[in-house]
């Protein structure tokens, strides 16, 4: 028996902003050889359906399609097309304890040509308290297709904790969170005969927050540290095993210009930008980008 009531049990999300990136390819930051453009600008647009059925006050399930879509000016061999279908199931053991599972299925289309497919399954019990916060403990299993090279072919799991304290009386919160993760690849021989896979273990650690400035202008942020220690990648002549560090840091400008506007919902500006450093003892993958991105969001 449905439980849905009037009003909407479905949303659909538009976001169309333009970007600037000045390291589109992630060359390398000492690059053995001169290299082509780096830079370049661009467009980005997603489309985002969802659709909701509760069956009660405890069980739902939630159905959504999105698709994301970066254009670039002159490197488009780098254009990506990414379509995801997924599913959600819900359980509410009362209105501070929940769990949920959600799956999804992505297509990935790269520089015209069909990239890659990914199974992903993702559930997780999620607890709010009315002092301490939002508790979230997860599993996640991925499974990779990789159409343009069998070796990058694997299964990669893993689990995390994410907490975030809720400051009281305002929008404001920080949080932290942990996730350790495993990836199998399948491998390939080498034009040299030698074999090379890519499995690794990675270890991720984030902060995050937001907090509401004058104007209502809400301004967020995360830095996300991640360790990727590879199991069998020489990084060298000498044989030395690969390990990568990741710095990345996200800060987010939002202002909602209408709450409404004819048949649409929270017209709001944003603003992004994205700096990313991977710190490698294998050069080629040992570099430096930013993205900066503004446009505009709005709900149906």
């Amino acid at each position: 028996m449905s439980v849905n009531k009037a009003g909407k049990n479905w949303k659909l999300q538009l976001k169309t902003q333009f970007l600037h990136d000045d390291n589109v390819a992630q060359n390398p930051d000492t690059p053995p050889v001169v290299t082509s453009q780096e830079s370049d600008s661009g467009f980005n647009g997603n489309l985002g359906f969802n659709y909701t059925h509760k069956f009660n006050n405890k069980i739902s399930l939630a159905a959504d399609y999105d698709i994301d879509a970066t254009v670039y000016g002159d490197l488009s061999q780098f254009d990506l097309i990414a379509q995801m279908w997924g599913l959600k199931p819900k359980y509410k053991f009362n209105e501070s304890m929940f769990v949920d599972m959600q799956y999804f299925y992505m297509w990935n289309i790269a520089g015209g040509n069909s990239f890659s497919g990914v199974n992903y399954i993702n559930p997780s019990f999620n607890h709010l308290h009315k002092t301490f916060g939002l508790t979230r403990v997860h599993y996640f299993y991925k499974n990779t297709d990789n159409f343009q090279n069998q070796a990058r072919d694997g299964d990669q799991h893993g689990g995390g904790i994410t907490h975030i304290y809720l400051i009281p009386n305002s929008k404001n919160y920080v949080g932290v969170g942990y996730q350790v993760s495993d990836e199998d690849t399948d491998g390939g021989i080498l034009a040299s005969g030698a074999f090379r896979d890519f499995d690794r273990m990675i270890h991720d650690f984030k902060v995050l927050g937001r907090v509401m400035l004058p104007e209502d202008i809400q301004l967020s942020g995360e830095y996300k540290f991640s360790y990727r220690e590879y199991d069998n990648f020489a990084a060298n002549a000498a044989a030395t095993q690969r390990d990568d560090k990741q710095h990345n840091f996200r800060f987010r400008l939002r202002k909602v210009l209408f709450e409404t506007l004819g048949c649409l919902d929270n017209v709001t500006m944003r603003l992004d930008y994205l700096h990313q450093n991977n710190e490698s003892n294998f050069l080629l993958r040992d570099y430096h980008s930013n993205r900066f991105m503004g446009g505009l969001e709005a709900r149906f």
